[in-house]
């Protein structure tokens, strides 16, 4: 641990110890960090720094007592349970973050989207050099300089790429955690000990890599730093060889899937057991709400005697969705109407896909919808179908705005969501964002 008095160069900044308190040249974006760990001290997560405000240029945090992980690594990091440590240490941090709304005037650095609900702020820096152990026992994380709006997963993503370590040879033997079994074996243990299925962990990870390489080539060639200097020793060069690496090895690292147990599901014992609910009717599917068994089952991919399953369903989108629902019973019961419904074919029963609210409305009146469909059930309308049919429950209940969005490419969605009613509102980057508004709710009958 950093000694009192003395100062810690490190790629990005110098930090310096007085007494209990570590302090740091500020930034335009220190207010919006500050407010960020205000409101993790308001939801009693003790396990990042305490903002403690700024004097003469410095933002002032409270000191985590430990040793951070620098290579080569202590041995809590090498073994399964430390591993399992970080992922708990990531899921209590989404669940203490996913009510914060940012400030209005809010800026984070290197920001790459705007805050919108069905996003999170990510620490941005989940490397194990910013984890802190004393012991065997994890303390927590600092250095959140990096926060910023995003998706939890690419959060869980950037934790395996870089602690698994989802990494070459080489990066691998420094830390002496070497082999495709190992890193199976450590990857597994994360994505169990979170709640998130490996194939969806590798996919967030390739995004990740490559708008991470896009990022330090577009920051770093306009003379930002740290970007900058990122660019001028290789990283974005060096991240693009790891993620053809990664996909190399994607295989090795699933091998063995799918199978009862292997994809991180949410146990019965840790949820709220929900009653039947009433299917939704079109004229040619049957919208069905998931019940946290079904939820279990398409998580670890093992349908009983009785479900039709169509092939290729679940796919990954299904398994996240399903994923995130079983953690909003355990965390606060019952989400109806804004759940999440498995679409059937109403003349066989076979499920095709999947569709739903990623969360009950805000208190503006307004959710985020999301679906998809396996590759041979689309093109027949069964989208626009099915879209129409949850903003129709929508409106029913008292929303007065829907939103969903997707990637710029993606036209076959972006027609979706046209003819279900929809329209376009806007875009950043990555996605064109759509909605359907209505100006009050429906009259009671």
């Amino acid at each position: 641990m950093i000694e009192d008095g003395a100062t810690d160069q490190g790629s990005v900044t110098t930090v310096r110890r007085v007494g209990e308190t570590i302090r740091r040249p500020t930034g335009a974006w220190t207010p919006a960090v500050h407010a960020l760990l205000d409101h993790l001290k308001a939801a009693g997560f003790t396990r990042a720094p305490r903002a403690l405000g700024t004097a003469g240029g410095e933002e002032v945090v409270s000191l985590l007592h430990g040793e951070p992980a620098f290579s080569p690594w202590p041995p809590a990091l090498r073994t399964t349970e430390g591993i399992r440590q970080l992922a708990a240490w990531l899921r209590q941090y989404h669940e203490a973050v996913r009510d914060f709304r940012p400030p209005a005037d809010a800026r984070w650095r290197g920001q790459e989207e705007e805050w919108r609900p069905g996003l999170i702020i990510r620490h941005g820096d989940l490397g194990p050099w910013n984890s802190i152990w004393n012991g065997d026992r994890l303390t927590g994380f600092i250095d959140w300089d990096f926060a910023a709006p995003g998706h939890a997963l690419d959060d869980l993503a950037q934790l395996a790429w870089y602690a698994v370590p989802l990494r070459p040879d080489e990066r691998q033997r420094r830390e002496s955690v070497t082999g495709d079994h190992t890193l199976r074996s450590r990857l597994d243990a994360l994505c169990s000990a979170y709640g998130a299925r490996p194939a969806a962990v590798l996919d967030a990870l390739e995004a990740l890599q490559s708008r991470e390489a896009a990022r330090i080539e577009r920051l770093g060639g306009q003379g930002q730093e740290p970007w900058a200097a990122f660019l001028a020793r290789g990283d974005a060069a060096e991240m693009r060889a790891e993620r053809t690496w990664l996909r190399s090895r994607r295989p090795a690292l699933l091998a063995g899937r799918p199978g009862p147990g292997n994809d991180g599901a949410l146990r019965a014992s840790r949820v709220i057991v929900l009653a039947p609910m009433s299917d939704l009717l079109t004229a040619r599917l049957v919208l069905h709400p998931l019940t946290t068994d079904e939820a279990e089952r398409i998580v670890s991919g093992t349908p009983d005697d009785e479900t039709r399953w169509a092939p290729g369903y679940p796919a990954d989108g299904d398994v996240l969705a399903a994923t995130r629902f079983l953690r909003t019973c355990a965390a606060t019961g019952d989400p109806h109407p804004f759940s999440n419904y498995e679409i059937r074919l109403r003349e066989d029963g076979r499920a095709i896909g999947g569709a739903g609210f990623h969360g009950p409305a805000d208190a503006y009146g307004t959710v985020t919808i999301g679906y998809g469909l396996i590759p041979s059930a689309r093109g027949r309308g069964y989208a626009a179908e099915a879209l129409r049919e949850l903003l129709r429950l929508a409106r029913a209940h008292g929303v007065t705005r829907v939103k969903g969005d997707a990637d710029h490419d993606n036209i076959a969605s972006h027609r979706v969501m046209t003819a279900a009613g929809m329209h376009p509102a806007g875009q950043d980057e990555h996605v064109t964002y759509f909605e359907t508004t209505w100006p009050t709710p429906p009259p009671t009958a």
